[in-house]
């Protein structure tokens, strides 16, 4: 294939370069000086080969970005994100590589937010974080690297959960079955059995 046309674009700091058979593929300084681009070039298959793979590469990560740019994503999200569009192992492998290298990838950082999110906001326990987390391609010394010890939030969060409820419950249910519904609605929730009786005891009048 030969090369009729090859414009710079200022907005993308990039060439666009135009085939004989009207196909157009696009490459940045590197690769244009890489491959000695030139109008009236016939190129080589290999050439052709390294320009559909910056383009590939371009497709992928502009997919991976807009997926980041909703909220920040985990490592695995993204994988699997790539996945989709049916990217290589190489080419994920790449993006990966190109995102970390930009702080756009940081699980340490995600499990942060994420732990934050959940237990402030929605009041889960970090059992349940955790389980969310898992599925997300966190794994339990990644949790503890980032967050520690969360005695204390879930604590708090099972005493936020029981109190929206406590006073109609004390005037519903007689104590044994105040404590039990205190421990299955906890417990449903995720909240470990030395959280759910120091709660119970909290309450105990």
């Amino acid at each position: 294939m030969i090369i009729k046309e090859i414009k710079f674009d200022d907005n993308k700091d990039q060439f666009n370069i135009t085939l004989d058979n009207s196909e157009i593929f696009y490459a940045n300084y590197k690769l244009y000086n890489e491959l000695n681009l030139y109008r009236g070039k016939t190129l080589t298959s290999e050439e052709l080969t390294k320009l559909v793979e910056y383009d590939n590469f371009n497709n992928l990560l502009s997919v991976a970005i807009n997926f980041i740019s909703y909220r920040f994503r985990s490592e695995k999200e993204i994988i699997n994100r790539l996945k989709k569009e049916k990217a290589s192992d190489l080419e994920i492998d790449n993006i990966i590589l190109y995102l970390k290298n930009l702080n756009m990838i940081d699980d340490i950082e995600f499990t942060k937010i994420f732990y934050n999110n959940k237990s402030q906001i929605n009041k889960w326990s970090s059992k349940k974080i955790k389980y969310e987390l898992y599925l997300k391609g966190i794994s339990s010394e990644v949790f503890y690297d980032a967050i520690g010890d969360t005695y204390e939030m879930d604590y708090n969060n099972a005493l936020s959960v029981i109190e929206k409820n406590y006073s109609i419950w004390k005037n519903k249910y007689d104590k044994f079955k105040l404590k039990n519904k205190i421990y299955s609605t906890l417990a449903q929730k995720g909240f470990s059995y030395d959280i759910i009786t120091s709660v119970i005891e909290e309450f105990n009048d």
